[in-house]
């Protein structure tokens, strides 16, 4: 089961959500999809949206020499007008990543969004991948809720999508806090 905000059990993942709030984040991005056949809101369109998202990752851990399954992370899909469906993302710190700079995965990730995705009609869309800072409330923004707040979720969003690394983290730094709750399945490798 992948979570999604918009079930009547929202409240139960609620303790989930305000625990990555404790977690030290290192990169934060968005990707956008040239392709029209990425922009919508399809399953076939999120299949291929994802297969691009772990491409992404693969490729760019391969050049900065880590090891991607050790790596936490989380991504969720988004609508908007302008660039149809897109994906925000979000990578904490860790020890697969302490030895390397925010920048240099950065600059790796943004590199390699434009370098190995071109097609026929040029890039895949475009990348904004920049080091985590706190106080743009980059997790809020992913998560599109204020204070977490069942209220406020934005009906756009499709579901989060949590790294198997992610939520070993989260058992690790919080085991014995019973208000952490991870019933979230990672989609990348079914």
């Amino acid at each position: 089961m992948v979570f999604d905000p918009n079930i009547s059990q929202y409240k139960v993942y609620s303790p989930y959500l305000v625990s990555l709030e404790r977690l030290n984040w290192k990169v934060f991005g968005t990707l956008t999809f040239r392709d029209k056949s990425k922009r919508k809101a399809t399953p076939r369109s999120t299949a291929l949206r994802n297969d691009d998202f772990y491409r992404l990752l693969d490729n760019s851990f391969y050049k900065i020499n880590v090891n991607g399954d050790l790596v936490p992370y989380f991504f969720r899909h988004e609508a908007s007008l302008v660039e149809g469906w897109h994906i925000h993302f979000i990578i904490a710190d860790c020890k697969a990543l302490k030895s390397l700079p925010a920048s240099a995965i950065c600059t790796e990730m943004n590199s390699s969004w434009h370098r190995d995705f071109r097609g026929l009609r040029g890039v895949n869309g475009t990348s904004q991948i920049d080091p985590f800072d706190a106080k743009k409330e980059g997790l809020k923004y992913i998560c599109k809720m204020d204070k977490y707040d069942s209220n406020s979720i934005n009906a756009y969003c499709e579901y989060f999508y949590p790294s198997q690394t992610l939520k070993d983290l989260i058992q690790e730094t919080y085991i014995g806090n019973p208000r952490v709750i991870i019933r979230d399945e990672d989609s990348r490798r079914v």
